[in-house]
């Protein structure tokens, strides 16, 4: 989850891990109970959090918005999510709010972001 304002959801059945910057913005990831959670690495602005479950690597992400944001957006991708992804050599999950698109048919007008497209190709 994205734009999280809340500690905690409290959802019976459900680990959750929250990521929150001190304005109460940030990620989350919800697992079941049942799966073992190991690993977990949250970025200190609350933009993203990584866990593993299971030997899956989950990663969240909120990135920054905007037009006049673009280039914080490109940072983003190119060097702040780096602690998420550790090196990591397994099945992974990546999702989020990117706020940016890696084609252009995938939009009306801009947002292209080559830093994201290279991170979801690598």
């Amino acid at each position: 989850m994205q734009e999280v304002a809340i500690d905690s959801f409290k959802l019976y059945g459900y680990q959750e891990i929250v990521n929150l910057n001190p304005q109460k913005r940030g990620t989350a990831i919800l697992c079941k109970e049942s799966f073992k959670i190991g690993d977990v690495v949250k970025l200190a602005d609350g933009r993203g959090i990584a866990m593993e479950v299971e030997g899956v690597l989950f990663v969240n992400v909120y990135a920054p918005s905007g037009s006049q944001n673009r280039q914080e957006r490109a940072a983003f991708f190119e060097k702040g999510i780096t602690p998420l992804l550790r090196r990591y050599q397994g099945k992974a999950v990546f999702g989020g709010d990117f706020n940016c698109v890696i084609d252009k048919n995938e939009c009306w007008g801009r947002g292209i972001c080559q830093s994201l497209a290279e991170v979801v190709n690598g």
